[in-house]
């Protein structure tokens, strides 16, 4: 079944795609994309999705949305400067997404009002000399085109050093700046880049008043200058980006170094040199991202960390100095492996890069209209649902809901949005959906412990209220395959059968064929043991694989793999991320 992912938005309402209602904390924004393979955004009012081989989608609300297909090529990465976007392929050519003559290296004389992002284009300077790209750097105003042959053309605007020529002018078309070039690093509104030559040598050049260059120095360099002895090794080195004042880099090792003001620097303290960040020394941080003024660091552990100015984060206190656990909406899963990170001026995105199964199971069930057994609205705007989850989800009995929809006569459009929320915790926020909420006497804007999964979670724990067993057969002696099975040895394992229903597609279809629902129990021939089942069991209410002490993880990681075709599982992709994450937990090779 095909996904859509959230996007977590976090800005003012200056900078940010979707205006949020003014109660809600942090001017979250939620938007959903299908199936994304990165997103990148400029100044935080548009941004670019890249989908599948060799499809785009831009959105914006000023210059309307647009979607566009590269025939014939396959993208291999996008990447964001404030006002566009660079989109290299597998063949080594160059395409752009921007405005006018932010286009590049086409005609000069082109109109800046005749593409507002309204087009694909091909950089054609690479084509027509033959050369091929082999990554991409875009800073502020300024960009960086690294060459299969290790050329590296810059353009943009020469404020500040930021191309590394001494040409006191812009340079609309890309100029080459040196050879032997290896890697090429910037940052969506760096002032200054980094790169790094074939022989291992790291160079930095651009605006260096808060020594951001990481030189030694606090002097602005027009002209490339090598980085000497950098506290890391440059054959280590994951990723860099630069900022207005700051830079930062993450190693293989887990480690963050960064330099420059001590505002955005997280040591609150300046520095000229690169210096490891202590806040990290016992986490391994597998991500970073910057932008302005902004750095974001992701850990082994799924710890999200923010530092900088607070106009991305809207704190309290006016910059975080050192790093800070962001908070984010407890239905956002924030995980080591597939959560991707970017910032744009005064933004952050958060995504990951599979959808949410588990609220996609809960929907997916509403929307099948099976196995329900009430109904909630006045008799012309019914809709069928699940009593257990109604009731779980707002704390009143079945009736009083049904009576309070009945006497304000909602209609069914409020109803389905309503429902939504309970199978989802998608809300649409308008005066129409919150007259639902505050007739039924729940907080709006909802409390942010007020989610699915939290819900789930006090089901799971829930024994009274459990209305199926699973009976797990204990002794799998095959001599015994004669005996009669009222004989064998089972053990009980209680569950909800809505639940059930709504995570497996075996159970689905073994109670589709059932006549009568009264049936309480059925026996599991899956031949797994009964911790397997259990951890199973818990997934299917908490979206996560967890381990006790007592387990076997080589054992349970094993039948559990062996168990997505038999529960029907197989596009329950966050299952096998999850299997990933214990394999790597415990070291498991297999």
């Amino acid at each position: 079944m095909e996904k859509n992912v959230e996007v977590i938005i976090f800005g003012d309402d200056r900078h940010s795609y979707l205006q949020t209602d003014k109660t809600e904390t942090n001017f979250i924004s939620v938007i959903k994309v299908h199936k994304p393979n990165k997103i990148v955004t400029g100044d935080g009012t548009h941004f670019l999705v890249w989908k599948g081989s060799n499809k785009l989608e831009f959105y914006s609300q000023s210059q309307g949305n647009h979607k566009f297909e590269l025939e014939g090529e396959k993208i291999v990465d996008i990447v964001s400067g404030c006002e566009s976007y660079l989109i290299p392929t597998e063949s080594g050519k160059l395409y752009s997404v921007a405005q006018g003559r932010n286009h590049y290296s086409q005609n000069p004389t082109t109109n800046p009002e005749s593409s507002k992002f309204s087009e694909i284009r091909l950089v054609e300077f690479f084509s027509r000399k033959n050369l091929l790209i082999k990554a991409i750097g875009m800073g502020y105003g300024s960009n960086y085109f690294l060459c299969t042959d290790g050329s590296l053309y810059v353009s943009g605007s020469y404020q500040s050093g930021r191309l590394g020529i001494s040409k006191q002018r812009n340079q609309q078309v890309p100029l080459l700046l040196t050879q032997n070039v290896e890697r090429v690093f910037s940052g969506p509104h760096g002032l200054g880049f980094f790169y790094i030559t074939k022989s291992k040598i790291l160079f930095g050049c651009g605006y260096n008043a808060y020594g951001q260059l990481g030189l030694g120095i606090n002097d602005t360099k027009t002209t490339p200058k090598e980085v000497k002895l950098p506290p890391f090794q440059i054959e280590d080195l994951l990723d860099m980006y630069t900022g207005q004042t700051h830079s930062i880099a993450l190693t293989n090792k887990g480690k963050v170094y960064t330099c420059g003001s001590g505002k955005m620097n997280g040591h609150n303290e300046n520095k000229n040199k690169f210096a490891c960040l202590q806040f990290f020394q016992d986490k391994f941080v597998v991500r970073i991202a910057s932008a302005e003024n902004t750095q974001l660091a992701l850990t082994r552990d799924s710890g999200l960390y923010c530092w900088g100015l607070n106009n991305t984060t809207l704190n309290e206190i006016s910059t975080w100095t050192i790093p800070t656990k962001l908070k984010v909406p407890k239905y956002f899963k924030v995980s080591a492996i597939s959560t991707k990170i970017n910032c744009g001026t005064k933004v952050v995105f958060l995504y990951n890069t599979i959808g949410n199964c588990l609220r996609q199971d809960f929907v997916n069930l509403l929307k099948s209209g099976k196995f329900t057994d009430t109904s909630i609205g006045s008799s012309e705007n019914a809709v069928k649902c699940h009593k257990l989850l109604i009731e779980l989800r707002t704390g009143l009995k079945i009736n009083v809901i049904q009576q309070i929809m009945k006497d304000n006569n909602f209609t069914k459009e409020q109803i389905n949005v309503f429902l939504k929320w309970v199978y989802s915790d998608e809300i649409s926020y308008n005066n129409a959906i919150q007259g639902v909420f505050n007739s039924l006497n729940i907080a709006f804007p909802i409390n942010k412990d007020n989610t699915l999964e939290n819900t789930l979670l006090k089901l799971y724990e829930d024994e009274d209220s459990k209305d199926f067993n699973i009976l797990v057969k204990i002794d799998d002696d095959d001599d015994n395959d004669d005996d009669d099975e009222e004989d064998e040895e089972e053990e009980e394992i209680p569950v909800h059968k809505l639940i059930l229903m709504a995570r497996s597609g075996l159970f689905r279809e073994m109670f589709e064929n059932i006549q009568e629902m009264g049936n309480n129990s059925v026996r599991d021939y899956s031949h797994k043991s009964i911790e397997s089942l259990e951890v199973l069991i818990k997934y299917f209410y908490t979206n996560k694989i967890e381990l006790t002490a007592d387990d076997d993880p080589q054992l349970i990681v094993e039948e559990l793999e062996d168990s997505i075709e038999y529960y029907q599982l197989n596009q329950d992709s966050n299952f096998k991320i999850e299997l990933q994450k214990i394999k790597a937990q415990f070291n498991l090779k297999f």
